[in-house]
């Protein structure tokens, strides 16, 4: 008898400790005209998961698809924010960190799966208090990779590279690698979206490196990663998307804003693929692509932004975005 009120005592203590983590945690993203990859988000959260709401930022169209994937039951509430159309991926996020008032906010892209371990990040965050978000790395197309790096300026010159060799670090019995910008698969604190949240004047393009530097600039968070929670990844969308997403006017209008926000001249990359699975032996062109980066890093930053502006034109002939 004794041992039976035991395990009820330890059950309630179980359920209780769920409840409290199911109110601390939401996740949100943005739809636009991805119903697919939304409705395959939604089915991979499972019913274990201590998610308490599904934040939708739909920008995108209306559509019997939707209609029906928003009437269907979950085991979490969804909310969708009806935004103007096309009004953009940082809008779409500024709005869901506003609608939201839980503590903790898991934000991805709406063409991932949420991966069984995500309970992972929260565990980091809670025993590393200097940390606003950890975020996990992708699989996708048969590989896995992480485009994580940091952010360092030169002059009027901002560089995206991982300059100094990146030490693991022991959170909890969980790895974990810092760095100043991480993926769109991440899990933040409130008060780090309340001190610095996504920007609504991006409508695609350049709104993740807005979102780190201006942390990096105006805020005392950090970030990192955790190479154990891994988000499977399904890129692409329909024709209107990719329309949209590929316009080069609208890319090379947002880097300018982005360009003119902070003060740079021009952004230099360098080696921006902590890790990437699968690549295969480096082809002529791509090793002649390297050499061509690390001759360029080593050029004073005049002639450094001179031959940036000189590939973004080149690149602007061809019909091509600004890189």
């Amino acid at each position: 008898m004794g041992v039976n009120v035991g395990r009820q005592r330890k059950c309630k203590s179980i359920y209780e400790v769920i409840n409290v983590l199911m109110k601390e945690i939401a996740i949100g993203a943005a739809v636009f005209e991805r119903e697919e990859k939304v409705a395959n988000l939604l089915s991979s959260i499972d019913s274990e998961m201590p998610i308490s709401t599904v934040y939708l930022g739909d920008n995108g169209k209306s559509s019997e698809r939707k209609e029906e994937m928003y009437s269907k039951k979950y085991p979490f509430d969804l909310n969708i924010l009806d935004l103007e159309y096309d009004s953009g991926l940082g809008h779409s996020r500024r709005k869901i960190v506003e609608q939201s008032n839980e503590p903790y906010l898991l934000i991805v892209d709406s063409d991932v799966e949420i991966p069984h371990n995500i309970m992972q990040l929260h565990t980091i965050l809670q025993h590393q208090s200097e940390l606003g978000g950890v975020g996990g790395i992708l699989i996708e197309d048969g590989r896995i990779r992480s485009d994580c790096y940091d952010l360092f300026e030169r002059e009027s010159l901002l560089l995206k590279n991982i300059q100094t060799p990146k030490q693991v670090q022991n959170v909890s019995g969980l790895p974990l690698v810092e760095f100043d910008q991480i993926q769109n698969v991440a899990m933040y604190r409130r008060e780090c979206l309340e001190d610095y949240c996504w920007d609504s004047a991006y409508t695609i393009g350049w709104e993740h490196t807005d979102f780190f530097i201006g942390h990096k600039k105006q805020t005392k968070w950090s970030f990192g990663v955790c190479p154990e929670v891994m988000f499977r990844h399904y890129p692409g969308g329909n024709s209107d998307y990719n329309a949209k997403r590929r316009n080069k006017e609208r890319l090379k209008k947002t880097k300018q804003y982005f360009l003119e926000k902070w003060g740079y001249e021009q952004v230099l990359n360098g080696q921006v693929n902590w890790l990437q699975t699968n690549g295969g032996l480096p082809t002529k062109q791509r090793l002649l692509e390297q050499y061509s980066k690390h001759a360029l890093f080593l050029l004073p930053p005049d002639i450094q932004v001179a031959l940036i502006n000189l590939r973004d034109t080149l690149r602007d002939i061809r019909g091509k975005s600004p890189a």
